[in-house]
């Protein structure tokens, strides 16, 4: 049984009744599992919000694997854009080609916010809906790791004017 912060589950359960988020809630693991939408080709993904201590760590998961032979081009792609990110992660098990994102808080023994929360919740959304296409593009073999991440980025720019 995982020790985490009932307060902080509580404060994050409100922000889900009030977002009209449906979520399971596991008490002996102390996680939150979530479908959340995306605004890409793969409609939507699963998060799951580990509660700690004094910690919350979501990790998004694409229901997708990547191709035996885009793997080296696979961890190009996540190197290269974990290199650019401010906060988060891409993370990549080699083994089983499975690609997720990760964002941590470390709330210091404070009571998390609404914002600090929709910030958990919402960043993953925005990074996976900014870069997700194009690493689907490389993890399935049609795109290399520097022409799809240039073309995600201006697409971002074009998208932001």
């Amino acid at each position: 049984m995982a020790e985490y912060s009932k307060e902080m589950a509580a404060a994050l359960e409100r922000y889900f009744e009030m977002n009209r988020y449906r979520s399971r809630f596991d008490q002996d693991e102390g996680t939150f599992s979530l479908t959340i939408p995306l605004e890409s080709r793969l409609r939507q993904a699963q998060m799951e919000i580990s509660v700690g201590a004094t910690t919350l760590i979501s990790e998004t998961r694409i229901a997708l694997v990547c191709e035996r032979g885009a793997l080296r081009e696979t961890m190009e792609f996540v190197l290269r854009l974990n290199a650019a990110l401010n906060f988060g992660a891409f993370l990549m098990d080699v083994d089983s080609g499975e690609v997720w994102f990760r964002f941590g808080l470390d709330c210091a023994g404070l009571l998390p916010s609404y914002d600090m929360i929709d910030h958990l919740v919402s960043l993953p959304v925005i990074v996976l809906g900014t870069y997700l296409d194009a690493l689907v593009s490389v993890m399935l073999g049609f795109s290399d790791a520097k022409k799809a991440l240039q073309k995600a980025a201006l697409k971002s720019i074009s998208d932001n004017e």
